[in-house]
């Protein structure tokens, strides 16, 4: 019976866990739409005392998302597969869009994001950021859709991308863009 009663135990406090992380997302300066446009609320701005999200980067930019004259405009990263089946090719098409082809995860991880940095270091602590809505809770096979930010600013302070496991700062797979 204490075996029973210590599973249903772990699994109420795992149900409150990952509530909590849930209860930890706003809206960011980003949002992540499928072909179908989805609800511009399922963006997310972690806030768990140290995260650093596109709100946290200033939205100062020399370029407009009206445009594509970033230098990083027509770069592409092309996802590696570390964990969890990620694979997939990220393009910046202009500005304030990135575009995401044949995109595959299986969902299983917790808290999990795309993410951006400078030269792969996601974390945190780093620099990194998350971007869009979190993926984890939904598999993912062979999708496209895109990403796009409010400002340009974020393009500044990336050019490598990765599907981030902010609980235990491990990427499921990332690339650089070329």
């Amino acid at each position: 019976m204490s075996t029973k009663l210590s599973l249903l135990t772990l699994l109420v406090l795992s149900s409150t866990l990952l509530g909590a992380c849930s209860d930890k997302m706003n809206e960011p300066d980003i949002e992540m739409t499928e072909t179908v446009m989805m609800d511009d609320t399922t963006t997310n701005d972690m806030d768990d005392g140290g995260a650093t999200t596109d709100d946290d980067i200033e939205n100062e930019s020399q370029y407009s998302c009206d445009m594509a004259d970033h230098p990083s405009v027509g770069s592409t990263a092309i996802l590696s597969t570390l964990h969890h089946m990620v694979s997939g090719t990220v393009k910046i098409e202009d500005n304030c869009t990135l575009s995401v082809t044949n995109f595959t995860y299986d969902g299983e991880g917790p808290s999990v994001y795309f993410y951006g940095a400078l030269d792969g270091q996601y974390d945190t602590e780093n620099g990194g950021f998350a971007m869009g809505m979190q993926l984890n809770g939904r598999a993912y096979a062979n999708e496209d859709f895109t990403v796009k930010f409010t400002s340009p600013a974020p393009l500044d302070k990336m050019n490598s991308i990765s599907v981030w496991c902010a609980d235990f700062s491990v990427s499921f797979g990332d690339g650089q863009f070329q």
